[in-house]
């Protein structure tokens, strides 16, 4: 019962954030920050791991946003963006993005400063 309540209490608080990632962000470029690790999937769900990192961020280099995701956590989720870099699209992964509070605490849209 009590892990009932937890994990409806942990829904509550990651709905919360949702509002923050409402819009859908595909096909936007952005300046990841450098040397974000870029993994091979996100997170699946609560305690699971994100899959083998497959890279990094390069600086000063623009990423294409394929697809997001959020991912809930007790402390109100996390964000996820499948990324491609714009001139070589084979280099792609997925980054953690931030926070259901900031949930673009790791990147800015390309020709923001």
């Amino acid at each position: 019962m009590r892990a009932l309540i937890a994990v409806s209490i942990a829904a509550g608080l990651s709905m919360a954030g949702a509002e923050a990632w409402s819009q859908d962000l595909s096909g936007q470029l952005i300046a990841p920050a450098p040397n974000l690790p870029m993994r091979a999937s996100p997170p699946s769900m609560f305690f699971t791991p994100p899959g083998d990192q497959i890279g990094a961020t390069v600086p000063k280099q623009e990423y294409r946003i394929l697809e997001q995701r959020r991912i809930p956590t007790i402390f109100g989720g996390q964000q996820w963006l499948k990324i491609e870099n714009a001139q070589q699209p084979e280099k792609r992964g997925w980054i953690y993005s931030g926070s259901g509070d900031d949930p673009a605490a790791n990147f800015k849209f390309s020709g923001q400063e």
